[in-house]
């Protein structure tokens, strides 16, 4: 499901803008995160991730996963879980 697709691109831009700014609110440096949706490889399925923000940018957020013993960090792009309607929940 693409969004950009569906609407005009006035309302991506204000639905993306309030995504972003109720990214930026609720999570900062630090906080734990459990985060849900992600798209793997452009396929059907999704899966989850656990970590802390280690960075939030102006295009993406870092996020150390919990699981992993070596420090294992991923970044996180706003415009692709926009898209693929990812789910932050604080922990």
């Amino acid at each position: 499901m693409d969004k950009r697709r569906e609407k005009g691109s006035k309302v991506i831009s204000t639905e993306y803008e309030s995504f972003i700014a109720d990214i930026k609110a609720r999570l900062t440096k630090g906080s734990m995160v459990n985060i849900t949706g992600i798209k793997v490889q452009k396929k059907k399925f999704t899966r989850a991730i656990q970590g802390t923000v280690e960075e939030i940018y102006r295009d993406f957020i870092v996020i150390r996963s919990k699981n992993d013993k070596n420090g294992y960090r991923t970044a996180f792009n706003f415009v692709e879980m926009f898209c693929d309607g990812v789910r932050f929940n604080e922990r």
